[in-house]
């Protein structure tokens, strides 16, 4: 019944807005089709969530496809192409013609961006309404829907529409969350090159964010990282206390990949983004436990006679905080810790670093099968 309710009243206003839309007047309908979508999503009802997620993306296309006609048509008079090309110019002749509706479209782009965005041009203007005939934010979340029902071919296809139509998106960094979910996706499929270059797509819009000088100092640095590894009286507490990174949006991407290459044995590459993973999760965990513990001091004391004590002191610290402990599980940082400890001994041959991050994980560690791992590696080493 309740269902039943609900489907009328999405009827009844689905005509109402698909009426605006014939008036070829732009407006929210495609956005209003979209948030009752994800609402209908939220409360667990696919079906429907399918239904107006796809209506949203028809209501998209002709509020755009309207707006960018009405523009068009207003432009096809002999005296209005006259006037040239200019914005301020041709909003002279169309206020003469009265052209109430291509006045309203070009005021409405208007509102979202400055005539000098369109370098003062009417045909950009026009140009910008065609590119928007598209809603990738509704092609995400159709991707999702048909990921939960099972049906992953679909969902890679609106995967692939959402990315391809990214730079249109309201908020550009939900690029990322496309990219993490379609990864995952991925890895459902046992698409191994997917997965990995989705997880690298989300590396590489990080970096496209940076300036070329950025990214040349970013690079040196991660490479100053990776030869303090190969000292061997730096003890792990110093590693930490020296280093900081803070790319946050990729943390989870530089997790799965250090232990995607660290499984496949390219460990010069796994080692690269186990540093990175590492070093960000540390950062942001510090980040907020001195947001919350203003007395909390990540303190290196050398006369412990302890190799450990403040890193281990560190994730006691963290495990204080039941959203940190929950963030830390499901971002498997746990894991990134120890993948860090082996490539450590593995692969830069540093036993006492190595050793230090299994003490430290045999001792906090509530990830059972973390804790047992590093006891392994432990006893390994002691032998």
């Amino acid at each position: 019944m309740k269902k039943t309710f609900f489907l009328a009243a999405f009827l009844i206003f689905a005509i109402n807005v698909y009426g605006q839309v014939g008036n070829n007047s732009f407006n929210t309908a495609s956005w209003k089709l979209l948030d009752n979508a994800q609402r209908a999503y939220d409360q667990g009802d696919i079906m429907m969530a399918i239904k107006l997620a796809e209506n949203a993306r028809q209501a998209r296309s002709e509020e755009f496809t309207n707006a960018a006609t009405t523009m068009e048509n207003a432009l096809i008079p002999t005296a209005v192409q006259r006037r040239g090309d200019l914005i301020p110019d041709i909003r002279t002749i169309w206020t003469e013609r009265k052209e109430a509706q291509a006045l309203a479209v070009l005021d409405d782009a208007l509102l979202l961006h400055s005539e000098e965005d369109f370098d003062n041009s009417i045909t950009k203007v026009c140009e910008w309404y065609n590119s928007r005939k598209v809603y990738p934010e509704a092609e995400y979340l159709l991707a999702k829907l048909y990921m939960l029902e099972g049906e992953y071919c679909i969902a890679a296809d609106f995967y692939e529409q959402a990315i391809m139509h990214s730079d249109i998106l309201d908020v550009q960094d939900e690029k990322i969350s496309i990219l993490y979910d379609f990864a995952y996706l991925d890895e459902l499929r046992n698409n191994d090159d997917g997965y990995e270059n989705k997880l690298l797509a989300i590396i590489d819009y990080n970096d496209s964010k940076k300036t070329p000088q950025e990214l040349v100092s970013s690079q040196n640095y991660i490479n100053a990282i990776i030869r303090a590894t190969s000292s061997r009286t730096r003890s792990i507490d110093n590693f930490f206390l020296l280093y900081r990174l803070s790319d946050y949006d990729i943390i989870s991407a530089s997790i799965e990949l250090a232990s995607y290459y660290s499984e496949n044995s390219r460990d010069n590459d796994a080692f690269q983004y186990s540093c990175i993973a590492v070093l960000t999760s540390f950062t942001r965990i510090y980040e907020i436990i001195t947001n919350r513990n203003v007395k909390y001091v990540y303190n290196v004391d050398s006369s412990s006679g302890s190799r450990y004590i403040a890193l281990e002191n560190f994730f006691e610290e963290a495990l204080k905080y039941s959203d940190v402990q929950k963030w830390m599980k499901d971002n498997k940082v746990w894991n990134s810790f120890y993948v860090f400890g082996k490539l450590l001994l593995e692969y830069r041959g540093n036993s006492q670093m190595a050793n230090d991050i299994f003490n430290v994980l045999n001792d906090v560690s509530p990830d059972s099968y973390v804790k047992n791992a590093a006891a392994t590696m432990l006893n390994g080493l002691n032998q």
